[in-house]
């Protein structure tokens, strides 16, 4: 046990921009898009080809040169956005977090292969460029925001929005239907089932797992739609852009 702070001296040389920090394992993003990981290997969750545990932070070297911009740390899964909007996945995908139809996912590493699940790089195919992740420590979800303010859910979509075709299962990626579907969204969160999104009017929406009225509604009937919820005050006041608001954990 360490009871007070200890500089970890081996991310000094390398910049770090941001850090996420998981259940099991801890990631830093670096300025120069790279990313560092520690802690433990349980479904390579840490982006090693292998499930040891790491002591000291190290070069993740499948996303080495993809200049990466944003990490997102779940249950069994990670995502990784770069600056040109690519989306990647790795982990564990026993429930579909990071495994959909191949048409949407190609391989972009040699991550071995486990007989259970697969536990490899993949990039996902969204015809527009992400730009916002949100997902959660202990969910097997997540959530992607595309320039273009529309919505997708990674992962399960039991209590998600699904489109009209029902052959469609969690193994695609699903887009979130809104009410005012032609209002781009802003703001995208990502609890352990449930989630909320903020659009460019302020409206704010919630969906997925009611359970003791978390979602605002009023009730505590599960929604599987997004439900716009009426704020004290009237709309969200979306901050100036020389402002910035991450996607946060519910």
């Amino acid at each position: 046990m360490v009871k007070t702070p200890i500089l970890v001296s081996t991310l000094v040389s390398v910049h770090p921009k941001h850090l996420y920090v998981g259940a099991e394992c801890s990631f830093v993003l670096t300025q120069c898009g790279e990313v560092y990981s520690w802690g433990s290997g349980l479904n390579y969750l840490h982006g090693h080809s292998h499930q040891d545990t790491l002591t000291v932070p190290t070069l993740i070297a499948d996303l080495k040169h993809k200049k990466v911009k944003q990490i997102s740390v779940g249950e069994s899964q990670c995502l990784a956005v770069t600056e040109d909007g690519h989306l990647y996945t790795w982990g564990q995908c026993s429930d579909s977090s990071c495994d959909v139809t191949p048409s949407r996912f190609y391989s972009v590493s040699n991550m071995i292969f486990h007989p259970a699940a697969k536990f490899e790089f993949m990039r996902v195919d969204i015809d527009c460029a992400i730009v916002k992740m949100a997902s959660h420590i202990r969910a097997d979800r997540a959530l992607v925001l595309s320039e273009d303010g529309e919505v997708y859910n990674l992962g399960d979509s039991s209590f998600h929005a699904d489109s009209i075709d029902s052959t469609r299962t969690q193994l695609d990626i699903v887009k979130v239907f809104f009410v005012n579907d032609h209002v781009k969204i802003k703001y995208i969160a990502c609890g352990d089932n449930y989630c909320a999104a903020i659009n460019e009017l302020g409206e704010v929406y919630t969906w997925g797992n009611n359970s003791d009225g978390r979602l605002g509604q009023g009730h505590d009937t599960h929604a599987v739609l997004p439900v716009q919820i009426k704020i004290p005050s009237g709309k969200f006041k979306i901050p100036s852009s020389k402002f910035k608001i991450a996607s946060v954990q519910i």
